[in-house]
């Protein structure tokens, strides 16, 4: 079994996981209203 380490290391990559996700969406949606405001 996995002891108390690889929880925690679980834990940062979730957390990093979180950070990766949220930078791409944001890029996403800003990349999306540049196009908007573009074809406008």
């Amino acid at each position: 079994m996995v002891g108390r380490e690889g929880l925690e290391e679980a834990d940062k990559y979730g957390i990093w996981a979180w950070v990766a996700g949220g930078l791409l969406s944001a890029s996403v949606v800003l990349l999306m209203f540049g196009l908007a405001q573009g074809f406008a």
